[in-house]
């Protein structure tokens, strides 16, 4: 089968930046889809997914955003999770041994609504949320909580991160909850995003930078919302918390 192009897109960006990389062929006898790539630097390898519009589900929810109404809400995204959960199957189908880092890349070349795609991808992978009230000092705050609500890397610790690549921007999405997460950190595909100045993802870091909270009690059911705020209320020593969905213009093209 041909490569697509976002394929093609993925496999010219590493290999302009020194990566060895191989088209890994598909194998029919098997129910589950192989990855697209083998990834190799001097020192370690990578298994890449790559999802972009030739993918049926994922066509299907840029199709929704284009027809679609005129906001959307940016939140946790079933179609998204779907994906998420068939890219990390594939990955991890492919590599039981876990030498390899295995990475989900979404290619989103649908210019008009690339933004809100990715958004919703973020969210769906942190179960973002944003937040807002004052703390027990009377100080007004306005911020994002991670894992507020559901998490797809927390439901897929295999997954050691995910790239989401669009027209102008290009984001790694650290997954904490990965047991390689500080050997990706030393990578070269971490080290090229740091060098080049990439975005990346990683709220631990934000959290010692005061850019956002994080709701890290697990034992709390994402179902009780009331209870996932009181325990960052708890944390962060608030004394109100409002959390509030986002939503973005979706106008359709008449």
């Amino acid at each position: 089968m041909s490569s697509t192009y976002g394929e093609n897109t993925v496999q010219n960006f590493l290999q302009s930046f020194g990566f060895t990389i191989a088209k890994i062929p598909e194998l029919p006898e098997q129910k589950l889809k192989t990855p697209d790539f083998l990834v190799t630097d001097q020192s370690v390898q990578y298994l890449i997914e790559v999802k972009d519009k030739e993918d049926n589900k994922f066509m299907d929810l840029i199709n929704s955003r284009i027809s679609g109404e005129k906001t959307v809400g940016l939140e946790y995204d079933n179609t998204i999770s779907s994906i998420i959960k068939e890219g990390a199957n594939q990955l991890d189908s492919y590599d039981k041994t876990g030498n390899k880092f295995k990475v989900l890349w979404f290619f989103i070349d649908a210019a008009l609504f690339s933004s809100q795609v990715s958004r919703q991808i973020d969210r769906t992978l942190y179960g973002l949320q944003e937040i807002e009230g004052y703390t027990k000092s009377g100080k007004f705050f306005q911020t994002i909580c991670f894992y507020f609500t559901y998490s797809d890397f927390y439901r897929h610790k295999q997954l050691d991160a995910v790239i989401v690549q669009r027209p102008n921007e290009i984001v790694l999405c650290m997954n904490d909850f990965s047991s390689r997460s500080n050997e990706l950190r030393q990578s070269k595909i971490y080290q090229l995003f740091e060098e080049k100045g990439f975005h990346i993802i990683e709220p631990y870091q934000m959290e010692k930078d005061s850019r956002c909270f994080i709701a890290d009690n697990f034992s709390i059911s994402r179902k009780d919302s009331e209870s996932v705020a009181n325990y960052i209320g708890k944390k962060y020593n608030l004394r109100q918390i409002i959390a509030y969905d986002f939503s973005m213009f979706n106008l359709p093209l008449e």
